[in-house]
């Protein structure tokens, strides 16, 4: 018997298969931390983020366009690592576009859907705000985000879905996420 640990090498000496698991949510609900804490749970994982292009300026990054973030994420998947994808993805193409790279490698694949509030929103508004003038400048980018959500793409339905509230702990966050990969046989 093997132990825990040790696995028995991949056939053909082809790299075992990765996965995908894409946090999504509306702005400032706290996708790129969820991401980030998965990260450090998951053995060969990589940490890809698409930030909203109206609040990257006010978190001085670079803007990434989708084409540069499917194409990391089907080389590291190409790999056998495990990714997880922070992005909004509030379009029914984008999302639609990072499934189909998951698809077409026959990796298995998590959708989580972050339920954001206002009061999640609110503080982490004021987290990246240093003056009342930043703050509103926020609260304005935050608001021109928000239009009504579209309906989820039809290749959404086929994936399967966790869904966690923004003011839960990270730690809950983790464990119901990490629960609904397992359900994939995707755990170690």
């Amino acid at each position: 018997m093997l132990p825990l640990l040790e696995r028995p090498p991949a056939p053909h000496d082809r790299a075992p298969p990765g996965g995908l698991i894409v946090v999504t949510g509306p702005p400032l609900c706290g996708k790129r931390t969820l991401g980030h804490y998965l990260h450090e749970y998951l053995p060969r994982s990589v940490h890809l983020v698409l930030p909203d292009p109206a609040l990257f300026e006010l978190r001085g990054e670079s803007p990434r366009d989708l084409s540069e973030v499917t194409s990391r994420l089907r080389s590291e998947l190409c790999q056998g690592k495990r990714v997880v994808l922070s992005a909004r993805l509030a379009q029914p193409a984008a999302r639609e576009r990072v499934l189909l790279v998951a698809r077409r490698l026959s990796v298995p694949t998590l959708i989580v859907e972050v339920e954001g509030t206002d009061a999640v929103a609110l503080e982490r508004a004021t987290e990246l705000a240093n003056t009342l003038a930043d703050l509103r400048k926020v609260l304005a980018k935050l608001c021109e985000l928000l239009p009504p959500r579209s309906p989820k793409a039809s290749a959404q339905a086929r994936v399967p879905t966790v869904v966690v509230p923004a003011e839960a702990p990270v730690e809950d966050q983790v464990k119901a996420v990490l629960d609904g990969w397992g359900k994939l046989g995707a755990v170690d």
